[in-house]
Parts: C-alpha cells; sequence; structure tokens
C-alpha cells in the first residue's frame, strides 16, 4: 500500500517538473535561438537590459525558476502567437519549436 502512494506521489512530481521536449535537437535550437531570440533575450537567456527599457517590460532570465516553470505548450504559444511585447515566430516550424524549447530548458538555474 505505501508502494503505491509512493508511486502515485513520485509520479506527480515527476509530472509537474519540465522536461526537455522528447526528439529534440539542442544544437539545432540554439542556432535558432540564437537567429531568432538572442538580439532580446541575450545569448544565455539574460535578457538584455536596452531591449526591456525600450519596452518597458521586466524581462526575466529564461532560466529564472518562474520562467522554467511554464510548459513547453505555454512557451509554444508565446514563441508562436507573441505575448506581452515579444512578437510572434509564426514561420518557426514544429521541429524548430520544440528544440528551441529544449534549447530554452539548458538556461535553467538554480533557486537561490
Amino acid at each position: 500500500m505505501i508502494y503505491m502512494v509512493l508511486s502515485s506521489v513520485l509520479a506527480i512530481l515527476a509530472s509537474a517538473v519540465p522536461m526537455p521536449a522528447q526528439n529534440a535537437d539542442l544544437e539545432a535550437g540554439r542556432r535558432v535561438y540564437t537567429r531568432r531570440c538572442a538580439s532580446c533575450h541575450g545569448t544565455n537567456g539574460e535578457a538584455r537590459p536596452a531591449t526591456a527599457r525600450a519596452y518597458g517590460v521586466k524581462m526575466r532570465h529564461l532560466g529564472a525558476p518562474e520562467v522554467q516553470a511554464l510548459i513547453d505548450e505555454q512557451i509554444r504559444k508565446l514563441l508562436k502567437e507573441g505575448g506581452m511585447k515579444a512578437k510572434p515566430i509564426r514561420s518557426l516550424s514544429d521541429a524548430d519549436v520544440r528544440n528551441v524549447i529544449a534549447y530554452i530548458r539548458t538556461f535553467r538555474r538554480e533557486q537561490n
């Protein structure tokens, strides 16, 4: 009985942790991110202060816990449809989106 409870708890916890997209190509994700995202979000997801000031927003590091807590579908929607002040990148293929999401997941930072 205790093993069933522990197993259920572990399954719930595991589903809450964002995982890299399946079948993603990190190098391809890095290339697309560098070409399409880094000008605003920085090479390592650190966000560019000048961009934040220009748009009048507070940009978070893409490795911050609150950003990393987004599920892949939320990030996909932001990439494809835009949001806040971010412009949509409708031209990204499904593979590009999957790869960029996986690459963004590599920015994960430990919470202090």
